[in-house]
């Protein structure tokens, strides 16, 4: 959890409120399955990336 806290912090205008609510909502990053399913989750995804929409599967993964 440092690692990420230090990667975020280290991006401009990314604050501690932000950083602390990005790791808190996604379990540290735990919660996809990829990356492609963090960037489509916050919509930062590139159109030729997103293939369906995000759902939750069984075992709470965000896929």
């Amino acid at each position: 959890m440092q690692k990420n806290n230090e990667l975020l912090s280290s991006l401009k205008d990314v604050g501690l409120v932000v950083v602390s609510q990005l790791i808190y909502h996604t379990g540290n990053f735990t919660c996809f399955a990829s990356w492609c399913g963090f960037s489509s989750y916050f919509g930062t995804a590139h159109s030729s990336i997103v293939q369906e929409p995000v759902s939750i599967s069984k075992n709470n993964v965000i896929i």
